[in-house]
């Protein structure tokens, strides 16, 4: 599911779902998926056949979900619903300050290019100062 999240190679055809035994079961139901994933991938690796060759193999569904699972950025494959709405709204939530001060960032460059016409951006530096609250002593009095 990693491999299949992140856009990279499988061993499995895109509609593999794992199952509670270690194999795991095909959602599209395909016989050539299933020999596919059985027979024809493995004696592909061990020829060092190009992934692109392998995955063009694929089922439609299989194609679709694949397309479907890759959620992460930046690689071959995936597409770009992180720049369309509902994701270009939402608000960012995170623990630490550090990856939301840079998901703002990122957040306005996109928005200034998206507007028309085009914004300009104008950046303030922040320093913060932790609160301590009243450090003053009580006087022994």
């Amino acid at each position: 599911m990693y491999a299949l999240f992140h856009g990279l190679p499988t061993k499995v055809p895109g509609s593999w779902v794992p199952a509670g035994d270690s194999t795991g079961t095909l959602l599209c139901k395909t016989p050539a998926c299933d020999k596919l994933w059985q027979e024809e991938w493995p004696a592909m690796n061990e020829a060092f056949s190009p992934w692109e060759e392998m995955q063009a193999l694929e089922c439609d569904t299989c194609k679709e979900l694949r397309a479907k699972r890759c959620r992460v950025r930046g690689f071959d494959g995936c597409d770009d619903r992180h720049a369309q709405q509902p994701f270009t709204e939402a608000p960012y939530v995170v623990p630490f300050n550090l990856p939301k001060y840079f998901a703002q960032q990122l957040r306005a460059m996109e928005f200034a290019k998206a507007a028309e016409p085009p914004k300009q951006l104008l950046w303030i530096m922040a320093r913060d100062k932790p609160f301590l609250g009243d450090t003053t002593r009580p006087s022994a009095g």
